[in-house]
């Protein structure tokens, strides 16, 4: 029997089930989580530790009713993935599990999971997993198959194998077009910028000179910038995180870290244009590129004004991550070698950024057919 206001109450199976509230979505709709236990008592217990982010309950693997859902976060939280992995890692992982997984897995009993149910699961999610029942791209797919795999490995590595072994095989990746600016479009968004230089602008403007990702952008320090050697050091990204304390205000608070990968980790040379406009603007070391203080930019900020800017600037409604896009396939165009590009992109592999982000255009490939022609000539 269900107790009156708390949303617990006494399932068929036996179980106690309480219902918290886990996040909220963008029209500000709850998104509730499902805690169960033998008692009532028990399953209160487990549910002041959630709303208080100490959720770290083991499930009893010898009682019937453990659901996929119920597995997946033992392996989150029992596997200690928070302190295995960056925030902006832990943070993607939760949003996997909770967007695609909880829905479809919630009421699944671990024991029962399959091959056949894992593809039917993943063509679901190909189908209408993404946003108002539209595809989900192939590579959130992968992702969340990737996750849930980690999870039955998770199990079976430490004794609560499953009864049969099951397949995981992965859609193939599907090369999405990206996008990228003109350099006469790009010109425009760099005299619109130039003539007073500060704020997210200066972010935007890197964006474009160096192909910097907006996080590195945002952790940009005045004490980075060598203005002997004209250079940039890269040694620090922003994101928004999940928050602790999402009872208490803010639900996501700003997070200040080292980059992506250890080969994000790197110096890039900056043209003399670049610190002709630095220089005007120097502050002290400490203090952030953007805004000019100690106080630690936010990248939905620098965000919200680039898409401003494209809107009054009347161009295409582009991502922020085209800028990086941008500068990579123009560094090309223009003679790049793929090593010197692949380092100041902060990439481990050539073959990255080559696949990645450098896109030939009809004016490249006929450019090569024309040298081509001149060379049979010859």
């Amino acid at each position: 029997m269900a107790r009156r206001g708390e949303n617990i109450r006494l399932r068929k199976d036996g179980r106690w089930e309480a219902r918290y509230i886990r996040d909220y979505d963008q029209t500000g709709k709850a998104i509730y989580g499902y805690i169960y236990g033998e008692s009532y008592e028990e399953a209160k217990a487990k549910k002041i530790c959630a709303l208080n982010g100490l959720y770290d309950w083991s499930p009893e693997w010898d009682k019937a009713g453990i659901s996929v859902y119920d597995a997946v976060m033992d392996w989150l939280i029992n596997g200690n993935m928070k302190a295995r992995v960056k925030p902006t890692t832990f943070d993607k992982y939760e949003g996997l599990i909770r967007r695609y997984i909880w829905p479809f897995f919630c009421g699944v009993d671990i024991n029962s999971l399959s091959t056949a149910m894992i593809t039917a699961f993943s063509n679901k999610l190909l189908e209408k997993g993404g946003k108002n029942g539209k595809p989900l791209s192939s590579k959130t797919v992968i992702d969340v198959l990737i996750l849930l795999k980690q999870a039955v490995n998770y199990l079976n590595e430490n004794g609560n194998p499953l009864p049969r072994a099951v397949k995981f095989i992965l859609p193939k990746m599907k090369v999405k077009k990206v996008q990228t600016f003109t350099f006469g479009q790009i010109k425009k968004i760099y005299k619109a910028l130039s003539p007073q230089i500060h704020g997210e602008d200066t972010a935007i403007l890197l964006a474009i000179m160096t192909g910097m990702r907006i996080g590195e952008l945002c952790g940009l320090k005045w004490g980075d910038i060598d203005f002997a050697f004209s250079t940039i050091t890269v040694s620090r990204t922003v994101s928004r995180i999940k928050s602790s304390q999402t009872r208490f205000g803010e639900r996501t608070m700003l997070c200040v870290d080292t980059p992506k990968t250890e080969n994000s980790v790197r110096i890039i040379p900056l043209n003399e244009a670049s610190m002709e406009f630095l220089k005007s603007m120097h502050k002290e070391k400490e203090n952030f590129l953007v805004t000019g203080s100690t106080r630690i930019p936010d990248p939905r900020n620098v965000y919200n004004r680039y898409k401003r800017l494209l809107n009054e600037l009347g161009l295409p409604d582009y991502t922020f991550h085209a800028l990086r896009h941008t500068f990579a396939t123009k560094c090309v165009e223009v003679g790049f070698d793929p090593k010197s590009l692949s380092e100041i992109l902060g990439h481990a592999d050539v073959s990255i950024t080559m696949r990645r982000y450098v896109h030939p255009t009809l004016d490249m490939k006929r450019s090569q057919m024309e040298k081509f022609l001149a060379l049979a000539k010859n």
